[in-house]
């Protein structure tokens, strides 16, 4: 396995792979929009995960500033490919996080579903422990 940044060519590998987990059915120049930003940003960061020449995961972790609390690094999204889940794709990614996160000095951090119950034992394996329960609002139009 291979760990790298990304870059604007891969945005249909990044797609696809949203796609298949769920993650929203956006618009290809949208996807491209985004990424465009998050590769220019100085805060955050877009891994992919190569296995045998193919993209088989990627994950988007960002710098967190609030005004009340200490910087953060938090992990933003991450898909797995169905055929390489279980084999170490998600945990390399992760590292790759913990990694920055590290370099930084920085708590990494993850908000999960409460619905996606195997995700939080895959989490709580990797070491995270829960800091809090929370609802998440929003006003406006969903999903811009």
């Amino acid at each position: 396995m291979h760990i790298r940044e990304a870059v604007i060519t891969d945005i249909a590998t990044i797609a696809q792979l949203s796609s298949i987990l769920g993650y929203g059915d956006v618009s290809p120049s949208i996807l491209t929009t985004r990424l465009t930003m998050i590769v220019a940003s100085n805060t955050d960061k877009i891994w992919l995960c190569e296995a045998d020449s193919e993209v088989v995961g990627w994950l988007h972790a960002f710098i967190g500033l609030r005004l009340a609390s200490a910087p953060f690094i938090e992990i933003a999204g991450i898909a797995v490919s169905a055929k390489s889940r279980k084999q170490g794709v998600g945990r390399s990614l992760i590292n790759k996080a913990s990694q920055w996160s590290a370099e930084e000095g920085m708590d990494l951090r993850v908000r999960c579903n409460s619905k996606r119950l195997e995700t939080h034992f895959f989490y709580r394996a990797l070491g995270f422990s829960e800091l809090k329960s929370q609802q998440v609002f929003i006003l406006g139009a969903a999903g811009t």
